[in-house]
């Protein structure tokens, strides 16, 4: 499977959550996305190549765990 989109989104989520977490509806939307995308990028890391740069398996490996978390971090907040 190619995660170029999967970590392309998590990297673009991460950035527009900032954005769009004042409301609850926009935090728990956001952080439903990160954790189907963390997941995804967990259960198939492998080396990937994104705009000519090249990233070892760990390293996607450890972008999906912390997309993972902060998919979690802002799902719990949305409960608050």
């Amino acid at each position: 499977m190619d995660l170029s989109f999967p970590l392309i989104l998590g990297v673009v989520s991460g950035i527009s959550v900032l954005f769009w977490t004042r409301t609850k509806i926009g935090a728990a939307l956001f952080s439903i996305i990160d954790l189907i995308v963390g997941v995804t990028i967990i259960g198939t890391a492998s080396a990937v190549q994104i705009l000519g740069y090249a990233f070892p398996e760990t390293v996607v490996l450890y972008l999906g765990i912390a997309i993972t978390l902060k998919g979690i971090f802002y799902l719990v907040l949305s409960f608050r």
